[in-house]
């Protein structure tokens, strides 16, 4: 029984060691993120938008880009969007304190306009990143941009038999 115990409180241990690791990871690529200027993004936003939630999530919720509101507050998700996938969310016994949200995009294009090509291609490492240090097992995507960019990614991996499509090429 004490040998059970011990092992429970080892493995609680390192449990807890891992959820600060790898809030300390995303920390880090959040902070990086709000001092990106390796697009043209950076010239209009108010606040780049890395992502908030839970770091031991079994759920991933990844949309296209900022809006106006996110640009504003520097989280994703929070206007009238956000209002409606809190409510989905809860629907499915969910909230946001459960999940890890976030773009491709880190920042808002002007106008609310479709993320450009370089626009996605500059920012993607950092969701992989965010994707890394996570490791969900469901990733939800919101929008047509992070659709055909989770796909294409994993299609990709498939083909060169790589077995995680995340890691930098």
């Amino acid at each position: 029984m004490a040998v059970r115990f011990i092992r429970t409180e080892i493995e609680r241990n390192l449990c807890q060691e891992s959820v600060a690791l790898s809030k300390k990871e995303l920390d880090v690529v959040a902070s990086e993120v709000r001092v990106c200027t390796k697009c043209p993004l950076w010239k209009s936003r108010k606040n780049a938008v890395p992502g908030v939630g839970n770091p031991e999530t079994r759920t991933m919720l990844i949309g296209e880009a900022p809006g106006r509101s996110e640009d504003v507050k520097g989280e994703p998700f929070v206007g009238t969007a956000g209002k409606l996938l809190d409510t989905l969310l809860s629907q499915i016994g969910l909230s946001r304190e459960q999940v890890f949200i976030t773009n491709v995009v880190k920042c808002r294009p002007p106008g609310n306009r479709q993320p450009k090509p370089l626009e996605i291609e500059t920012c993607t490492p950092y969701l992989n990143r965010q994707i890394l240090i996570i490791q969900p097992e469901f990733i939800v995507t919101l929008g047509s941009h992070s659709t055909a960019y989770v796909f294409l990614k994993n299609n990709a991996a498939l083909q060169q038999h790589n077995t995680s499509p995340w890691k930098a090429a």
